[in-house]
């Protein structure tokens, strides 16, 4: 019984906590799942587009609290995006922009969201860094990163279904 206590502390601090993940759904039907009886807890993480790099993949995503308690993530600095404009990075994807910032500086972002099923038209617009999240290896060997965006920038770009 150690064993397998052992076993699973070892795959709960290692690995993400939830069990299910729905795509594309809206927020009405994520509502629905939610009050399930079957489920304790749950997060919430809308896959809002990528940042136009030609030498690095950048998600930017929206995850709430629970969410990211759920994907253990943590901040390096700083705090989670409130208000439309406000952002968290990592210092490799500010290198992959080629920009540098610290937090309360403003970057300006190149960025695609999804619409009806593609990547739309490539933007601009000017964040203000509110936290930074750590490059882990895995980021740095395969040039790939995330970014966190407020729920309020979400609503502006994506609508709610």
């Amino acid at each position: 019984m150690d064993l397998i206590n052992s076993q699973k502390a070892a795959v709960n601090e290692l690995y993400p906590t939830w069990h299910a993940l729905f795509r594309n759904v809206s927020e009405d039907t994520a509502a629905k799942l939610a009050s399930h009886h079957s489920v304790e807890r749950y997060g919430l993480r809308s896959d809002l587009g990528y940042m136009a790099s030609d030498d690095a993949k950048i998600d930017m995503l929206y995850m709430d609290e629970e969410a990211i308690d759920m994907y253990k993530l943590e901040l390096s600095e700083g705090r989670l995006p409130d208000a439309e404009n406000e952002i968290v990075v990592s210092k490799g994807i500010l290198e992959a922009l080629s920009l540098s910032g610290e937090i309360g500086d403003t970057v300006t972002i190149p960025y695609q969201v999804y619409r009806n099923g593609s990547l739309d038209f490539i933007q601009k617009k000017d964040f203000v860094i509110c936290g930074f999240l750590p490059d882990t290896e895995m980021n740095k060997e395969q040039n790939a990163y995330s970014a966190l965006v407020s729920k309020a920038f979400l609503k502006k770009e994506i609508p709610s279904n």
